[in-house]
């Protein structure tokens, strides 16, 4: 037998063994779904020459209330998992900094306008003979 077989006839096999553990029979899981009785039939007999499309693992997941990629793989151990929260959440924190660069960025353009505005404020002080500061109380 083929890897592929193999592969396709675990997939059947966990698409049925959800089903019984949920209490569904294959006419609620269809009406559930969407996806015709005759055809969750077809697959639950897995004789490994067809493999569900993605469309209707989707649906199938969706209704089993598990993912498309535990209907694909199976369960996954808790390594994995854990791996995976790790890279998921590293991957948010980085965007959360870029955003937060983003808006550093955005802070120190508008103070360098500010700044500019003020050299120009300067400027026009000076060809009065007067500097920023003169308008400034001394203590």
């Amino acid at each position: 037998m083929s890897k592929e077989t193999e592969h396709i006839l675990e997939l059947c096999s966990r698409i049925k063994s959800k089903r019984v553990e949920l209490r569904l029979t294959q006419g609620q899981l269809a009406k559930k779904s969407g996806v015709s009785k005759g055809t969750i039939s077809r697959y639950e007999k897995a004789t490994g020459d067809e493999q569900p499309t993605f469309g209707v693992v989707m649906k199938l997941s969706e209704a089993l209330g598990v993912t498309a990629e535990w209907i694909y793989n199976g369960p996954a151990d808790e390594e994995q998992i854990h791996n995976k929260l790790n890279a998921d959440i590293s991957r948010y924190v980085n965007r959360a900094k870029s955003i937060l660069n983003i808006e550093k960025k955005r802070y120190i353009l508008q103070s360098l306008k500010n700044v500019v505005d003020l050299e120009s404020i300067n400027l026009l002080l000076k060809e009065n003979n007067q500097s920023f500061m003169d308008n400034f109380p001394r203590d």
